[in-house]
């Protein structure tokens, strides 16, 4: 390989340009039997052959004419679904010249694309690990194209995809399902070998959905004694649907490859190009894409779950030195906080999207299950469970906002009342604790009682809301309600249009001081109305 060679458990190395030769291609401390033996023996056998072969051997890469094929291709969507595609394979050795010839159904191919190489060592077996991936950009939305990959020395391999539809142009069709495995035996630990994974394949073609999403726990290579080739078998199975249409993954506890890489995840991470995340170490491990009105998030949900889902006891038999080297398959908080960061993020900025209709999280560990092992986890609905269903806010409908104490002069009775003038389609979040008197507390408590009798969705916050969790309810809302009847200054409305919410209010002091001549919001008289209008 040119440039730097990749450590073994490494992250994985991205290289560009032409082949060349390189100290490593040419000695190596094993052999061309010894290679061949890591290909097709387990790992005792292979640990066995490497101690016997000491000896520098020349390697040859395969010439061009004896190149090995291309194979594992699939298809994922860029960030944009209508005009951004990559399409990723692999191949049994480093090849000269990989790239990709797109064009459109009857017309041939047109353009050529270069495929970028990357790759990562088998800790377990000392396999390297070849995948090549092509970016495609500024491609024209909800059109049929065709496509082929090739390198020198060996025929190609065609395949067709169809990009998204732009906003709500067009309805589509997608598949999701997770814990999929493989469809035949591989090595003496097989991981998850069915039958049914290669009938739901075939099931998922019936459908002819625009994508799929796959919900984790993919191919099970980190629970067999040959990882490298239960990921070539899991490919190989899914190619002949996944070389058509975006096969978009999540990571499940069972892409946790103990040893390679902090985290385990480097082989999914060298085998997929997904849309960026913006972190350069933790690439594709969640990612977010757009296709129509829908945005959908995939995240890595054992960065936050308690169990220890690792399953490592193989990799422990078989890894040479997983004592030694303190290897551990708990990833619990491995992102640092980053991936949580992101989600809210994304989060809030699909909620405030006009273009966006629907959510969709794909993950694998579910939020509760029936199942009486493993399946749910708590650490998801600490973590992740708040940012989807905030106190019981339905985010498919608007809600009017308030924040605020129980007082005479804030005025929260006033709104309360004036809640029956405002759409009955819309939520009242309503975040009000710490009553003055108890008589203020028990009007409060009747006239909310008496508006939810009659419209749906008015919700009461009484506990103290955390200073996160009111910035997302601030830049949720479709409108602020200041109801105060005496204010001087109400920073609340300060808060309120910093999230980018519109504020409606009573023309007192403070709120027309503050947001008198701004844009995003005016003094109201009729509370009713301002909601209504969305100030």
């Amino acid at each position: 390989m040119t440039g730097e060679p990749n450590v073994p458990g490494g992250e994985p190395h991205a290289v560009g340009g032409e082949p060349g030769t390189s100290r490593r291609q040419i000695l190596v401390t094993g052999g061309i039997a010894t290679a061949a033996a890591l290909l097709l023996a387990g790992p005792a056998v292979a640990a066995e052959l490497a101690k016997r072969s000491s000896a520098p051997t020349l390697v040859r890469r395969p010439d061009a004419a004896g190149a090995p094929p291309p194979e594992q291709l699939h298809v994922q969507f860029g960030a944009d679904a209508a005009t951004q595609i990559a399409v990723s394979w692999a191949a049994q050795d480093r090849v000269a010249k990989p790239r990709l010839r797109l064009g459109q159904a009857g017309g041939g191919f047109g353009v050529e694309v270069p495929a970028e190489e990357r790759t990562y060592t088998e800790v377990m077996t000392g396999q390297k690990v070849y995948t090549y991936h092509a970016r495609l950009t500024n491609l024209a939305p909800d059109t049929a194209h065709v496509y082929e990959v090739i390198h020198e020395g060996a025929a190609p391999v065609a395949g067709t995809f169809r990009t998204g539809p732009i906003g709500r142009s067009k309805g589509f069709r997608f598949t999701s399902f997770g814990d999929q495995g493989i469809p035949t035996r591989v090595g003496t630990h097989p991981g998850s070998a069915s039958v049914n994974a290669g009938y739901v394949v075939d099931a998922v073609d019936a459908l002819d959905p625009l994508f799929h999403l796959m919900n984790g726990d993919l191919s099970y290579a980190n629970s067999s004694d040959m990882p490298v080739q239960t990921w070539a078998a899991y490919f190989t199975n899914n190619m002949r649907s996944a070389r058509h249409r975006p096969w978009m993954p999540a990571v499940g506890n069972h892409e946790n490859e103990v040893g390679n890489a902090s985290h385990g995840l480097v082989s999914y991470q060298t085998r997929f190009e997904l849309p960026d995340n913006g972190s350069a170490e933790f690439r594709g491990n969640w990612y977010a894409f757009t296709v129509g009105s829908v945005r959908v998030l995939s995240i890595s949900n054992d960065d936050v779950c308690v169990e220890d889902g690792g399953f490592s006891g193989v990799r422990c038999k078989y890894v040479p030195g997983y004592r030694t080297m303190g290897l551990n398959p708990y990833i619990r908080g491995y992102s640092r906080g980053q991936q949580r960061a992101w989600l809210e993020r994304e989060l809030a900025a699909a909620r405030q999207s006009a273009a966006i209709d629907w959510i969709v999280i794909c993950m694998h560990q579910v939020v509760m299950s029936s199942a009486h092992f493993n399946g749910a986890d708590i650490g998801i609905r600490r973590e992740f469970v708040p940012l989807f269903d905030r106190y019981g806010v339905d985010p498919s409908r608007p809600y009017v906002l308030f924040v605020g104490r129980v007082t005479r002069q804030k005025g929260i009775v006033h709104l309360v009342r004036a809640i029956p003038q405002i759409d009955p389609d819309a939520q009242i979040v309503l975040c009000a604790g710490a009553p003055d008197t108890p008589e203020i507390g028990a009007e409060m408590e009747a006239a909310v009682a008496a508006v939810q009798a009659t419209h749906r969705g008015v919700i009461w916050v009484r506990e103290m809301v955390d200073r996160a969790s009111v910035v997302q309810l601030y830049a949720h809302a479709a409108v602020f309600c200041c109801p105060s009847i005496y204010e001087p200054f109400g920073i609340i409305n300060l808060e309120a249009m910093a999230c980018g919410v519109p504020v409606a209010a009573f023309p007192v002091q403070g709120p027309c001081d503050v947001i008198g001549g701004a844009a995003g919001g005016a003094p109201r008289a009729g509370l009713g109305l301002g909601c209504m209008r969305g100030a």
